[in-house]
């Protein structure tokens, strides 16, 4: 759906949650990290998806990004915010972990989802 967006704490752990076909069907609009550099992703010989950085970075349309996100998502986010990427990964993060299915039992819920929603910083 256009407008998705979701949160990684890295380009692996963000590749590891894509399927190769969706990667090869050209799904992904838009792959960013935190400070604006675009990720290209690629499918290997093995079916694998992996993210590979590009020269390009565009911290502008991030932000925009996350703000039209924020926006339709009834997020409070703080905008100017030079650490607004982190912020909003913290939000969506947190929605997401609020969301998550199934939560019962916990043994199941620990091992599909970990033991609380990821975690990010600043550096």
């Amino acid at each position: 759906m256009h407008g998705d967006l979701t949160v990684a704490e890295s380009p692996q752990k963000a590749a590891a949650s894509m399927e190769a076909v969706d990667v090869e069907a050209g799904e992904y609009e838009a792959i960013f990290d935190d400070s604006g550099v675009l990720y290209e992703p690629a499918v290997d010989g093995r079916k694998v998806a992996r993210l590979l950085p590009t020269e390009n970075r565009d911290y502008e349309d991030l932000v925009a990004r996350l703000n039209a996100y924020g926006e339709r998502a009834g997020l409070a986010l703080p905008v100017g915010d030079p650490d607004l990427p982190v912020f909003a990964a913290r939000c969506i993060a947190e929605r997401a972990w609020q969301r998550r299915w199934p939560k019962r039992p916990g043994w199941l819920s620990r091992r599909l989802h970990d033991s609380g929603p990821p975690r990010f910083d600043n550096t």
